[in-house]
């Protein structure tokens, strides 16, 4: 029978502990409500008592737009914003990289030392305080997601001084977002006078290459220059046009060239017919007639290559007219950063002035109360399981029942006497009609009514004992026993099953005294 109980209690116990039954911690924390009710209004209250003698602490905050680098490119054309992204300053910085400059020394150090000297005219210590520290514990500053809006927080006991503070850090913000603009646009200076002084020595080399071949080979007007716009201030590039230069159609131009080389051909049979017509009767050495014969010879050898000269000069224009873009290009856009840097540079706006929330930001008063509260709980009940641990007692029905290694019969009530006695005296009845019955009642005497005079009533021969030695029922044929929770102890239970152990021939079950129930 032991061995039986005693699995029975292992498996009972492996099930337990897999779950946890909310009841048995309702029953325990019910079982100490006095102390848990003690513990917690000390806790609550006196959570309450040090966040009201606590000196507090305020939050102040204000909002600010971060602009984005690079503003002095806008305006222009999507040409001349190619030429500034070779200054390798683009707009690839995330609000993370923003952020952590904005925290920086390098833009908040001179807040640092002035809230440094505000701490000390306070008698605080700040030997210890280093920048990173003040930081992390009185600033925060944070982007708004998914938009370049800047938060600025700052506490501190003083509401004078937190707004002095978020001012002096607004104004730091705005100088630094003006300091850092005119940096930009310093370094995009710096680049395009560089190029422009290139190109304008390379624009005069190339064109001047074009004007002398075009002089050679009289590919341009009547004067052999090449053929000039009308305009000669004229530019746009998205028409692929330059300054004094007129980009036309490659096949207009081989056609211009063309009927230019078939003007000379027309040119040479007119001066060879003359030439044939005066030899006749000038003399051959005659200064005219060598004259005419030299142009004759340079408009043969000149038309011997027209294909040649037609790609050169293709090639010599196309160099000149892109090195004029260039050129022009860079000035465009050197005279939009020279107006930028001459207009007053607008600094990051405020969309929100420095103001102190209406709370306080330390101590919360409500916020600790109720963390007191639900600490307090769990102190609470915490004391109560080490209370009731200690003392051994058991409390719970389920419990008791697992630990008792013999048979539970019934449950009788302390609150109706008549009720208990039918159901005992039925228990009896259904056991052979012994000559004696054994009771041990394991109950405490003050909570009970099932005592000897209780069993007087019945009509058995019974032998009543309160001792767990069983001296007194040793002898009896039948064997019952009577206990409740809150009343026996885990080691009287042991002492208990040990006596169950060598009588279990005698032993019948075991009646539960309910204490609570009213039937």
């Amino acid at each position: 029978m032991e061995n039986k109980k005693e699995n029975n209690l292992t498996e009972k116990k492996e099930i337990s502990n897999d779950e946890i039954d909310f009841k048995l911690i309702i029953n325990l924390l019910i079982r100490n409500k006095y102390l848990l009710t003690l513990v917690t209004v000390l806790t609550t209250f006196g959570s309450i008592f040090l966040s009201k003698i606590t000196e507090p602490t305020y939050r102040g905050s204000f909002q600010i737009v971060v602009g984005k680098k690079n503003n002095s490119s806008n305006g222009l054309s999507n040409s001349q914003k190619s030429l500034l992204t070779l200054t390798g300053i683009t707009d690839d910085k995330d609000s993370k990289t923003e952020e952590f400059i904005l925290r920086s020394p390098s833009v908040l150090k001179p807040v640092y030392r002035y809230a440094l000297s505000q701490y000390k005219n306070r008698g605080e210590e700040v030997e210890d305080l280093n920048y990173k520290r003040w930081v992390e514990n009185t600033l925060e500053i944070k982007f708004e997601v998914g938009t370049n809006i800047l938060n600025i927080d700052f506490i501190d006991k003083d509401k004078l001084l937190i707004l002095k503070i978020l001012d002096l850090v607004s104004k730091k913000y705005q100088d630094y977002s003006k300091l850092d603009k005119e940096k930009e646009l310093a370094k995009e200076k710096i680049y395009l006078e560089n190029q422009q002084k290139k190109y304008k020595t390379e624009s005069k080399r190339s064109l001047k290459k074009l004007n002398s071949f075009a002089l050679e080979n009289g590919l341009g007007n009547l004067d052999g220059l090449p053929i000039l716009s009308k305009d000669s201030n004229e530019f746009n590039v998205e028409n692929n046009n330059i300054r004094g230069i007129t980009r036309t159609n490659p096949n207009q131009r081989g056609n211009e060239v063309m009927q230019r080389f078939g003007n000379q051909l027309m040119l040479l049979e007119k001066y060879e017919s003359e030439y044939l017509n005066l030899s006749s009767v000038i003399k051959p050495n005659s200064k005219y007639l060598n004259e005419l014969q030299n142009r004759i010879d340079n408009l043969r050898s000149s038309l011997k290559r027209p294909n040649e000269i037609l790609i050169e000069y293709r090639e010599l224009t196309k160099k000149a007219r892109r090195d004029e873009a260039f050129l022009n290009n860079i000035e465009v856009s050197l005279g939009m950063i020279n107006l930028e840097i001459a207009k007053q540079q607008n600094p990051w706006a405020l969309i929100s002035e420095p103001t102190i929330a209406d709370k306080k930001a330390y101590p919360k008063t409500e916020r600790n109360a109720f963390f007191s509260f639900v600490f307090s709980l769990f102190l609470g009940y915490l004391f109560a399981s080490l209370k009731e641990k200690k003392s051994g007692i058991i409390y719970e029905f389920n419990e008791l029942k697992e630990r008792i290694l013999c048979d539970y019969l019934e449950t009788i009530f302390l609150k109706n006497s008549a009720l208990s006695s039918k159901i005992i005296t039925n228990i009896f009845n259904k056991n052979l009609n012994t000559e004696s019955i054994g009771v041990l009642n394991l109950c405490k005497i003050e909570d009970s009514i099932i005592n000897a005079n209780f069993f007087k009533k019945i009509n058995k021969k019974i032998i009543y004992t309160e001792n767990i030695d069983f001296e007194e029922i040793k002898n009896c044929k039948d064997i019952f026993i009577i206990t409740t929770t809150g009343s026996i102890k885990k080691n009287k239970v042991l002492l208990l099953n040990k006596y169950l152990n060598i009588h279990q021939e005698k032993i019948v079950g075991w009646f539960y005294l309910d204490k609570k129930t009213l039937l």
